[in-house]
């Protein structure tokens, strides 16, 4: 990058300033600015310019009609969620729909949901059985394996 450009810089500084300029671009700024003054020079212009936003902000106390408002829009939400408004029936609904789904399921499937697995449909897994012996015939290890 050409770092010669003042508007190159001023863009790094405010996103150095703002703390949007991470990773390894942060990292090779922070060099840029150990090295060439017009680079520090551009980070504490941005810091002036943005060191109102650290002033606290003095506290507004909202009027009694907003806490109204506030109170009515939260008193109409219960109710549209009370049990004579509409969430019984989404909830009845839902149920309704899986008993649907579940039957439809039954009905398209029934060999795969209804039967129970058999024993003597399952063939038994092959099994190995190894007999180790020295050299005057006496057993010496048993090995086996499914």
């Amino acid at each position: 990058m050409n770092y010669n450009k003042p508007e190159l810089l001023d863009r790094l500084a405010a996103e150095y300033v703002l703390g949007t300029l991470q990773g390894p671009a942060r990292r090779r700024f922070e060099k840029l600015k150990a090295t060439l003054p017009a680079t520090a020079t551009s980070v504490r212009e941005w810091e002036q310019r943005t060191a109102r936003l650290a002033d606290p902000v003095p506290a507004v106390a909202p009027s009694p009609q907003l806490w109204h408002k506030i109170e009515s829009r939260l008193s109409f939400a219960a109710e549209k969620r009370s049990f004579f408004g509409l969430s019984w029936l989404s909830a009845f609904g839902s149920f309704a729909l899986g008993l649907i789904v579940a039957v439809a399921l039954v009905q398209l499937y029934p060999a795969q949901i209804l039967s129970k697995p058999t024993l003597a449909s399952a063939a038994p897994p092959p099994q190995y059985v190894g007999l180790f012996s020295d050299a005057n015939g006496k057993t010496v290890m048993f090995a086996s394996s499914t």
